[in-house]
């Protein structure tokens, strides 16, 4: 019965443990706030001699490891827009033989115009000579 008593005073569900009071030292309280606070930088991780910096969704060592990822990725960067900036320079002189063509197009069809001004009896054209003109 002893044995019952003291089943039924652990699994009581009343009873709640006594609280203690634990008191916080001044010189922790700040040191510990200093610990909590936010780094700016990214997370590091220290294992013995070895320290590890997560980067750009991976886990990196400091020093050569991380520097030579970061100058293979510039590296990376560097060659596409190398390529992007040729595209654009060719695409560019397209354009530029394109506004070329329809310039000396358009300087045909002006001295065209004037010439058959200078043929016509009134120095002007027809309406429907004018539109022919225009449309080549």
């Amino acid at each position: 019965q002893n044995c019952h008593k003291q089943l039924c005073d652990v699994w009581n569900p009343n009873m709640t443990p006594v609280c203690r009071k634990t008191s916080l030292s001044s010189l922790g309280f700040h040191s510990s706030i200093c610990d909590l606070a936010l780094q700016s930088g990214p997370p590091t991780l220290k294992l013995g001699s070895h320290s590890l910096t997560f980067r750009h969704g991976q886990w990196v060592r400091h020093g050569r490891a991380w520097e030579k990822s970061r100058l293979q990725s510039l590296g990376w960067r560097l060659q596409s827009l190398e390529e992007e900036n040729r595209e654009l320079k060719l695409r560019l002189e397209v354009l530029i033989d394109l506004l070329v063509d329809t310039t000396v197009h358009m300087h045909t069809l002006e001295r065209e115009v004037r010439h058959l001004n200078l043929e016509e009896p009134g120095g002007t054209l027809p309406a429907k000579q004018l539109e022919l003109v225009k449309t080549h």
